[in-house]
């Protein structure tokens, strides 16, 4: 039994070359009996190649909408979507263009969490390693983060997010400018994996750690032009 709490639209326009597709978008928040909160989302559209997973045929599987858990990270990236203008802005620019500049960088903060990721289908494979996250201020302006995987020459295994996939080339880390959604990022990857599960709802804390690795890497990879369409393949990583 649920109860709907909130419910927002907004309709967000796709383009590629002379094709059109808008997007409605609907969110409902529901809250069940137990206490957990959940986002209902709801995408209204039809199908062409200006469609943000129309290339993919995994995220196909998600077209017509996801549900995820709210959490401090999921509320940030809804209320991102549910915007009615996203404008570009120094915190959706791409990373590069920061890095290589000449302006003055001073660094802020460094954290390191100690993870021991296992094979969500198999207990007995895991993967350890050290992910350092240094908050690099540039030109006394904006913050980015830089997030090194410390992998001690380890071969890369099932237990390891990034094993045999598309993500692996970012093994060793990357850099996402600092915003309120990569913000949050930053305090979950900081989170120890055995207290994960309070945040990640049905889904097993080491797929979601893993998921989060996955985000980071969007996020470094995302600009203003993009920006929504990071947001809903993120989405996609924390359906539940």
């Amino acid at each position: 039994m649920s109860t709907i709490i909130q419910e927002k639209n907004n309709i967000l326009l796709f383009k590629k070359d002379y094709l059109e597709c808008p997007i409605k978008i609907n969110c409902q928040e529901k809250k069940y009996e137990n206490g957990n909160i959940f986002f209902y989302i709801n995408y209204e559209c039809k199908i062409n190649n200006a469609h943000p997973f129309s290339n993919s045929k995994n995220l196909l599987n998600h077209v017509y909408g996801d549900i995820i858990k709210k959490n401090s990270l999921t509320y940030e990236i809804i209320k991102k979507l549910m915007m009615k203008q996203t404008l570009p802005s120094l915190e959706n620019i791409c990373y590069s263009a920061l890095l290589s500049t000449n302006f003055n960088k001073t660094i802020l903060n460094q954290n390191i969490n100690k993870i021991n990721i296992m094979d969500v289908f198999n207990d007995n494979i895991t993967f350890k390693f050290d992910i350092k996250v240094t908050e690099i201020l540039i030109a006394n302006i904006k913050s980015i983060y830089k997030i090194d995987f410390i992998l001690s020459n380890q071969t890369l295994n099932s237990a390891h997010p990034f094993y045999n996939n598309k993500f692996k080339k970012f093994k060793n880390g990357y850099t996402i400018v600092k915003d309120n959604i990569s913000e949050e990022l930053i305090n979950y990857l900081m989170i120890p994996l055995d207290k994960l599960s309070i945040y990640s709802g049905n889904v097993d804390p080491n797929q979601y750690y893993g998921q989060l690795m996955k985000m980071g890497v969007l996020l470094s990879l995302t600009n203003s032009k993009n920006y929504n369409k990071t947001l809903m393949k993120i989405i996609t990583l924390f359906w539940d």
